[in-house]
């Protein structure tokens, strides 16, 4: 009775031991898991929020531009129109 005792108490703790094994390379699978979303997310972040950066200087430039040549535009238009005549004087 004590042999058969203590081969069940064994195999009890053979397996307890076979499942906590199998838990902890389950919670290091999951960690390395979490690590790499964690990384591929802030590393998409910063892509995303370096475009975006990129993005923005490429708008002012182009807003500046289009200010630069309406101003041109106006300063033109206003030298070169004639002022309007009187009818009859040439």
């Amino acid at each position: 009775m004590k042999s058969e005792h203590a081969r069940v108490a064994a195999d009890l703790l053979a397996q307890k031991k076979a499942e906590v094994s199998l838990k902890k390379d389950l919670i290091a699978t999951h960690l390395a898991a979490i690590e790499s979303l964690t990384s591929t997310k802030d590393e998409a972040f910063a892509d995303a929020e370096s475009r975006a950066n990129q993005r923005e200087s490429e708008l002012q430039a182009e807003i500046k531009e289009l200010t630069d040549a309406v101003g041109k535009a106006q300063g033109q238009f206003i030298v070169f129109t004639p002022f309007p005549r009187p009818h009859g004087v040439f």
